[in-house]
């Protein structure tokens, strides 16, 4: 299921996830969505991912600018 930013607009939000888990994919379809309504100037990112590692053909980590 892809994520619906309105349901995000005017609220602090924390994504969690393990290792592989698809969080910054995540975050970069949110961003894509903020940004397209407008709203890019309202955003504030705090981006504790990894660096992007490969391991077995496996995207691991990255960062946000990965995505978008």
């Amino acid at each position: 299921m892809l994520p619906d930013f309105n349901h995000l607009t005017n609220k602090k939000t924390l994504i969690i996830g393990e290792l592989g888990s698809g969080r910054e994919k995540f975050l970069a379809n949110l961003v894509k969505q903020a940004i397209s309504k407008g709203l890019e100037e309202s955003l504030t990112i705090i981006d504790l991912a990894p660096e992007l590692i490969m391991l077995n053909n496996l995207e691991l980590g990255g960062k946000i600018h990965n995505y978008t």
